[in-house]
Parts: C-alpha cells; sequence; structure tokens
C-alpha cells in the first residue's frame, strides 16, 4: 500500500496568515493548492517530491509578486501629484500629435494660400507641375524664391526653366528661417514686395516662416495693414513654429524690429 506525505505543519500557519491578512489571500491560496496537489499524488521517489515543492514555490511567488506589483503600481497611480503627471504626459501627447499632424498636412497640400486675392500667394517649395499649374492659374507674373540661387539643384534648374518659359520674372533672395536678415537683404526684400509685378508668389522650403515673415511685411508695409493682422501671416496656421527654442523665432525679431522702425520714424 502507498503511504501519503502529510501536509507539513507550515499549512496551518498559512492559513491563520490568509485570515489575518485578506490582502494576501491569493498568495496564500495558490501555495495551499500546489501544498494539496503534492501531497496528493504517491511518492515516486524523493527527487520527485523536491521538484512538486520547488515548482508550487515557483508558481506561488510568481504570483504574489505579480500581486505585489499591481497592488504597487495602483497605489502609486492614486497619489495626487503622479496622476496630475500622468494626465499632463497624456495632454503632451495628443497635442504634439496634432501639432505633427497638421505640419504633415500643409506640407502634402504644398502650404499653398492667398495673402490678397488677385496680388499676392504663398506657397512652400512646389513640384514643377504643381508650380506650372499654379502660375497658370492664378496669372501669376513673379515668383519671389527666398532660398537663394542654387544652380546644382535639380529642382532650381526645373524652376527657373519653367518661369522662363512661362515669361514670369524670379527674383532669388538667399533667406534664412533661422537668422535675422542683413539690413541689405531685408531692404531688397521690402522693395521687391513693393515694386514686383503682380501677381506674385512666394515660396521658400516649408512655406512657413521666410515666406510667412515676407507676407507679413507685404501686409503691413504694401497693403497698410494693422500690425496684428499682418503678424497672423506669421503663424502655426501656416506651419510657423517659433517656440521651444527654435531658432525661427527670429522671423518673429525681424517682423518686431520692422514695426518698431516704422513706429519711430512715424509712419
Amino acid at each position: 500500500m502507498e503511504s501519503r506525505v502529510q501536509p507539513p505543519p507550515s499549512t496551518a500557519r498559512l492559513v491563520r496568515i490568509a485570515a489575518a491578512r485578506p490582502g494576501r489571500a491569493r498568495f496564500v491560496r495558490a501555495c495551499l493548492m500546489r501544498l494539496k496537489r503534492v501531497h496528493a499524488r504517491p511518492i515516486r521517489s524523493w527527487v520527485g517530491w523536491v521538484r512538486s515543492v520547488g515548482a508550487g514555490c515557483s508558481r506561488a511567488w510568481s504570483v504574489g509578486t505579480q500581486m505585489v506589483r499591481t497592488t504597487f503600481m495602483r497605489a502609486w497611480l492614486r497619489r495626487p501629484i503622479v496622476r496630475l503627471a500622468a494626465e499632463y504626459l497624456a495632454v503632451l501627447a495628443v497635442v504634439a500629435g496634432a501639432i505633427l499632424g497638421w505640419a504633415g498636412y500643409i506640407q502634402i497640400g504644398g502650404n499653398i494660400d492667398t495673402v490678397e486675392q488677385g496680388e499676392v500667394y504663398r506657397s512652400a517649395q512646389l513640384s514643377v507641375d504643381r508650380l506650372a499649374g499654379l502660375v497658370a492659374e492664378k496669372h501669376i507674373k513673379t515668383v519671389i524664391n527666398l532660398t537663394g540661387v542654387h544652380p546644382h539643384e535639380p529642382w532650381y534648374r526645373l524652376e527657373t526653366r519653367v518661369l522662363a518659359r512661362d515669361r514670369v520674372r524670379l527674383i532669388d533672395l538667399p533667406m534664412s528661417a533661422t537668422h535675422r536678415p542683413s539690413p541689405e537683404l531685408l531692404a531688397k526684400l521690402i522693395t521687391s514686395l513693393q515694386t514686383a509685378e503682380r501677381p506674385l508668389l512666394i515660396h521658400c522650403n516649408s512655406g512657413s516662416d521666410r515666406t510667412g515673415l515676407a507676407s507679413a511685411l507685404y501686409e503691413l508695409i504694401v497693403k497698410g495693414a494693422p500690425i496684428g493682422e499682418a503678424r497672423r501671416q506669421l503663424s502655426f496656421y501656416w506651419g510657423h513654429f517659433p517656440w521651444l527654442g527654435s531658432g525661427t523665432i527670429a522671423m518673429d525679431a525681424t517682423f518686431d524690429a520692422v514695426v518698431a522702425a516704422r513706429t519711430g520714424s512715424g509712419h
């Protein structure tokens, strides 16, 4: 007749722990169930018994540690500061996603828009086909390219070829999106905005920063628009992002300097 191993004395202690501390009940139940299964089977060998007990303890430890981690995380997230931080990070993630989504959307569309109907239009760097289509649609007479001359770049060679074919004047001004233009370069830009034959197309690489500044200056100086209305051409609606240490704040500083100069001279 095969003998069966009696439950060790520690089983009673586990029962007392479970009764006294309900929070550990899941851990204790796992231990008891494993011990019950061990004691219910015949002893084949001492090694088999040790293996069975070891497997039971391992499973109980796994369940217990998982319970502790879950309980700790729930308690941690219930803290007001931690919960507020988690909510703040979630909001930041949503805002960042919206910003990136909008920036991508306007770039896919070429960032084409109207500054003054029938007079001035703005865009990013367009493909040859889109540029030719826009020139034909809006009857563009002059294009101001704010990225400067790039004779070794394929896009620049194609752009000059298309504009020459359609008898459109091209004005190249080498501006930077992250540095304020020199007084001489700024004067050339303002003169071009005042004297170039219209309809006029202004573009840079993204159509956001340099193009935004040129459009704002056109509204302020040529059209005589209020400062606030002119400044709206230099906004995130067209992808201009001067915050969080972005160097494109140089475009805002340039616009403010022009406004201060005009106000100081009595204009």
